[in-house]
């Protein structure tokens, strides 16, 4: 989703947090603007376009450091 530019919204599990990083919305944790319930997040994605884009942005900024070949080489 986050390679699409779809803005994310993950739940406050450590892994999730770990991989979203500051590309996602993590409930519970980093609620932007007092957000915390998912449907407010969803609502303002819905009626926002630019704060929709602000987090579409964050999204594929994020999913820019992970690629196969760094995964290959790293491990």
């Amino acid at each position: 989703a986050m390679q699409c530019g779809a803005p994310v919204v993950v739940g406050a599990a450590e892994a999730l947090r770990e991989v979203a990083g500051d590309g996602a919305i993590c409930l519970g944790v980093n609620e932007s603007g007092g957000l915390g319930e998912l449907s407010d997040v969803l609502r303002r994605f819905a009626i926002d376009p630019a704060w929709r884009q602000e987090w579409s942005g964050r999204s594929i900024a994020r999913a820019a450091g992970f690629s196969w070949a760094r995964t290959a080489a790293e491990t």
